[in-house]
């Protein structure tokens, strides 16, 4: 694919997304071979029946992660499409997280990183995630608000979107209540575990 003239990829690279979703090193490297075309190709895959999500997350996380405004802004207006399947809405919403925030973990043992060659291939480890700074908006997203604010999953994968966004007059988050003195026992318990079990793979802060 990646010999084809770039006009020449898309349809083939869709058509290949399309048919061949569930095989993650596949749709790794069909999305690698698109380059600064993935939101083009995510609107012609969602314009086909029944596309597949974690596709259409990884299409959403390459779009985003550029941080283009209108880019943004057309997955949020995707996301809060009432007449796209709940699946869809949520794939849309995490995909944007994700290139908002940079390379996260995908619900397999491969990793989804906005769409890097080899990054979703199962095995491959790719760099801890780097804090970035929050998107700025221009004004309130005020239909992600919404949909944050109600309740259910859709909710759920809408609610670290804002996270990851500011804008004029965005509430300061509210602060977390101190722990009682059992709970703190309990973290303090959580956190020798984890030093003896988890942190010489995963790293102190959980970044590995």
């Amino acid at each position: 694919l990646g010999e084809l003239p770039a006009d020449a990829r898309l349809n083939p690279v869709v058509a290949m997304l399309q048919q061949h979703g569930a095989d993650t090193v596949t749709v790794d490297i069909a999305i690698s071979s698109i380059a600064n075309q993935e939101s083009a190709a995510l609107a012609r895959l969602l314009s086909l029946p029944a596309p597949h999500s974690d596709v259409v997350a990884m299409l959403a996380a390459a779009t985003s992660k550029g941080r283009d405004g209108a880019e943004v802004r057309g997955l949020m207006a995707m996301a809060a499409d009432e007449s796209r399947p709940t699946p869809i809405r949520i794939a849309l919403l995490k995909g944007l997280a994700m290139g908002l925030q940079g390379a996260a973990p995908s619900d397999d043992d491969g990793v989804v990183a906005g769409g890097r060659a080899g990054t979703r291939v199962p095995g491959v480890v790719v760099a801890p995630r780097q804090r970035t700074a929050a998107f700025e908006m221009p004004e309130a997203p005020t239909a992600m608000i919404a949909l944050a604010a109600a309740e259910g999953t859709l909710s759920d994968a809408a609610r670290p979107v804002l996270s990851l966004m500011t804008w004029p007059g965005k509430p300061a988050p509210v602060g977390a209540t101190p722990l009682t003195a059992e709970e703190q026992q309990r973290f303090n318990t959580g956190g020798a575990l984890y030093e003896a079990n988890c942190a010489a793979c995963h790293l102190a802060a959980g970044e590995g």
